[in-house]
C-alpha cells in the first residue's frame, strides 16, 4: 500500500514593484495588484491600504478553511458573506515595547 503525504510547505515568491512613496504593484504567480493609500494619506487610491489588504487576507483564509471544514463534514454552503472590521490607531506610528498594538479592535 501507498501513503500519499500533503505537502506541508509552499515556497511563495511575491514581487513589489514601487513607483511611489505610497503604492505597491504586487506580483504573485500571474496576478497582479496594487495595493495604495488613500488621497487624504497622500496616496492616489488605486487599491486598497497595506493594513486593509492584511484583513482582506484574513477575510480570504476564514473563507478558505471554513469551506474546507464544510467539505471534510459534507456540509455544502450555497454562498457565504465574510463581514471584517478593524480599527486602526493612526497615532501610533511604530510599533516599540512602550507603545500598544496599532489594532485596537478587530471583529469578524
Amino acid at each position: 500500500m501507498v501513503t500519499v503525504r500533503e505537502k506541508t510547505t509552499v515556497t511563495q515568491r511575491i514581487r513589489g514593484s514601487c513607483p511611489t512613496h505610497s503604492r505597491t504593484e504586487i506580483s504573485v504567480r500571474d496576478v497582479r495588484a496594487i495595493i495604495d493609500e488613500p488621497k487624504e494619506r497622500e496616496g492616489t487610491n488605486m487599491g486598497p491600504t497595506p493594513t486593509e489588504t492584511m484583513v482582506a487576507a484574513l477575510v480570504a483564509c476564514t473563507n478558505v478553511i471554513t469551506h474546507k471544514c464544510a467539505k471534510k463534514h459534507r456540509v455544502e454552503f450555497k454562498a457565504m458573506t465574510i463581514d471584517a472590521e478593524s480599527m486602526l490607531d493612526l497615532a501610533v506610528r511604530s510599533c516599540s515595547r512602550k507603545s500598544k498594538c496599532r489594532f485596537q479592535k478587530s471583529v469578524f
